[in-house]
């Protein structure tokens, strides 16, 4: 029976990224990480075409955003963004067989990449969030 549990475990683990997130955990603002992981879980568990499950998780997150008061990009330039960081991930998987020192970089650099928080602000948020000053009498 843990024979199973393994294999059925490695089949869901994604190189890097670990294994999908079926929906964002509630935090704010999130790492490019999970917003991977959910993309993974609605293309490959739920069978979304690439297109539908990068507009499925770019909603998802814009919503979080907009929980936590931060202007974001129009919705067009968060998934050139999710894309890009797509086809990153495909050139490194690509190559995930390769143990030479190039490859064991491009993986480690892309992992600290993917850690940072996603940053779809708008390109000013800064001076579009205002802080409302409350009055204690």
């Amino acid at each position: 029976m843990a024979a199973a549990l393994a294999v059925t475990r490695s089949k869901s683990y994604i190189h890097v990224i670990g294994n999908p997130l079926e929906q964002f955990d509630g935090r704010l603002l999130l790492t490019c990480r999970e917003v991977l992981q959910v993309y993974f879980f609605c293309h490959k568990m739920e069978k979304l075409s690439k297109k539908d499950a990068v507009s499925t998780v770019i909603r998802d997150v814009c919503v979080i955003w907009a929980r936590a008061r931060v202007p974001t990009a129009e919705e067009r330039s968060i998934i050139l963004k999710l894309n890009k960081l797509l086809e990153r991930y495909r050139d490194i998987s690509r190559n995930k067989g390769r143990q030479s020192a190039a490859q064991l970089s491009r993986e480690t650099d892309f992992e600290s990449a993917i850690n940072q928080l996603i940053d779809i602000a708008h390109c000013q948020a800064m001076e579009l969030i205002v802080i409302e000053e409350t009055h204690c009498s």
